[in-house]
């Protein structure tokens, strides 16, 4: 059996002052960590970090574990409503780690327009497919993202593309 491993590192350094405690809880609960790099918080995961907590009971463990309630989304978020989801109960449903980095840089003022992040992933076998990475960066109302293999299918396809005209024009040429 082959084990399958993620890292990442949110490359941009945030300031200490724009990320809020609620913010580090529910990074935390994503599998982020952080160090302190001058003045600024460092956001890593060493075991994988997840974007979104999705329905279930591993969101309501989280939530209770990190005291997170709809009370104290509200006082930090800026528009909660398109990114943080509560059920009837008032338990957390959905938050997404890209929907609190978006907060981060909305409420920065322009002082971060967008966060880098850069992960991989790897596999204790060498196996086929198990082996890549991908880059994200996210802007106060998009995100842009490349995974390796998005890379090379684009790429192939590309070059299949471009031989198949090659092909085709040397072919009208040589019909002259």
């Amino acid at each position: 059996m082959a084990n399958n491993y993620q890292q990442s590192t949110v490359n941009t350094l945030i300031p200490i002052g724009l990320v809020t405690g609620l913010e580090l809880d529910l990074l935390a609960a994503h599998g982020y960590q952080h160090e302190v790099d001058r003045a600024c918080y460092y956001f890593f995961s060493e075991d994988g970090a997840y974007d979104d907590m999705g329905d279930g009971e591993i969101i309501d463990n989280e939530a209770d574990y990190f005291n997170i309630s709809e009370k104290n989304i509200e006082t930090v978020f800026i528009n909660p409503e398109d990114s943080v989801y509560f059920d009837d109960t008032n338990n957390l449903k959905q938050c997404t780690s890209t929907a609190i980095f978006q907060n981060i840089i909305k409420r920065s003022g322009g002082g971060i327009p967008y966060i880098e992040i850069e992960s991989a992933y790897y596999c204790d076998k060498f196996r086929q497919g198990e082996f890549g990475g991908f880059a994200q960066v996210i802007t106060a109302d998009k995100t842009y993202e490349m995974g390796t293999s998005s890379f090379i299918r684009d790429t192939v396809k590309e070059i299949k593309a471009a031989n198949q005209l090659a092909k085709e024009e040397n072919n009208e040429d040589m019909r002259l």
